[in-house]
């Protein structure tokens, strides 16, 4: 081999390696910063589980205690009509005066009104005793004459007969002195007011939060979604809401890639206590992962720049190295030629040189 393809060799090898220490150091960093943002993703991913699992866990707290003053009032009401019709001493102007008394005590119900056992509604806000309506046919009204006395009936959410609104009813029965069924009296609650306090949670820009009846049947969401799946009492709900509605969990998670406005969110799954509502909280990865996002530019950003630092610093190396692989090549034909030099040299030479000396 001669000393040029030798050259060219050790170049090419020098210069092999040094391509691949460079590149295994860029691989290096780069897999240790894909790691790192995989773990940051998992954790904002678990952090925005926790968000939403306390904001509906708070949401729940709330709603659940509207409904248990909403219980106590009924409960209140329906104790004193009881004791007036055991004294023979319960008239329509008592009737109204209690049903108004507890109103005020409650902002959140638009009105609470009572029926006689055959199901006029004559007492109450708006009540037209001369042309009374009827609960006759709710179905609230069926089970509480079949076991008065028993329990809170909390109705799907239904128009009201007086109101014309969208409401949520809550009802109880009350008796006469003998145990027989007297009537209802419903406590409507609009469906605005569950709307308004959905309101309050703080989801992000493009987060949701949405109240369902057990039988699937939508309450309400905000932020409002127009077409079918914002109509109130719509069924459509995905698959993995579904089965968890189903399981009887009280509380969960699920994410679906596409709700009814066009969005991908993760959901906490809330039910909510003494009500037959769940409540689900969302937020969309659009808003929670955008200081992810950041992050994952940053990174990139540092592992572009680390990758032109190393294309430069492996110039700088090579060129380097070519330069004192030059001059050495460059020293040793210069000993070369002075070793030639002098072993060709003539003898006489050497001796002049030392006379001179």
């Amino acid at each position: 081999m001669t000393p040029s393809s030798q050259s060219r060799a050790l170049h090419r090898g020098f210069l092999l390696r040094l391509i691949l220490v460079v590149l295994a150091i860029n691989l290096v960093v780069a897999a240790l910063a894909l790691w790192n943002l995989d773990r940051s993703r998992e954790r904002t991913v678990e952090q925005v589980r926790q968000t939403t699992a306390n904001l509906a866990a708070l949401t729940e707290s709330n709603l659940a205690e509207v409904s248990r003053r909403v219980d106590l009032a009924l409960g209140s009401i329906v104790d004193h009509l009881e004791h007036r019709l055991s004294e023979k001493r319960l008239t329509d102007e008592l009737i109204s005066r209690t049903l108004d008394t507890y109103l005020a005590r409650m902002p959140e119900v638009d009105a609470i009104r009572a029926s006689t056992a055959d199901g006029s509604v004559l007492w109450g806000k708006g009540v037209d005793p001369a042309k009374p309506v009827s609960y006759a046919d709710r179905d609230f009204f069926a089970a509480h004459r079949a076991e008065p006395g028993q329990r809170l009936i909390v109705t799907q959410p239904i128009i009201g007969r007086v109101s014309k609104k969208w409401m949520v009813a809550f009802t109880r029965s009350y008796r006469n002195a003998d145990g027989s069924f007297a009537g209802v009296v419903s406590a409507a609650v609009p469906v605005e007011f569950f709307t308004r306090m959905l309101g309050e949670i703080k989801l992000g820009t493009q987060g949701s939060a949405v109240i369902r009846h057990v039988d699937r049947s939508l309450l309400t969401r905000y932020p409002p979604v127009d077409g079918p799946g914002g109509v109130i009492g719509e069924q459509v709900v995905s698959e993995t809401f579904a089965k968890l509605l189903d399981s009887g969990v009280a509380q969960s998670h699920f994410h679906v890639a596409r709700a009814p406005d066009g969005y991908e969110r993760s959901y906490a799954f809330q039910r909510i206590s003494g009500l037959p509502y769940v409540l689900t909280v969302g937020m969309a990865p659009r808003d929670y992962l955008d200081p992810w996002y950041d992050e994952v530019r940053v990174t990139l950003g540092l592992l572009a720049t680390l990758a032109l630092i190393s294309i430069g610093g492996t110039f700088l190396i090579h060129q380097a190295w070519r330069q004192r692989m030059a001059a050495a090549a460059a020293q040793l034909e210069s000993e070369s030629l002075y070793r030639t030099y002098v072993e060709t040299a003539p003898a006489n030479s050497h001796c002049a040189t030392r006379t001179a000396i």
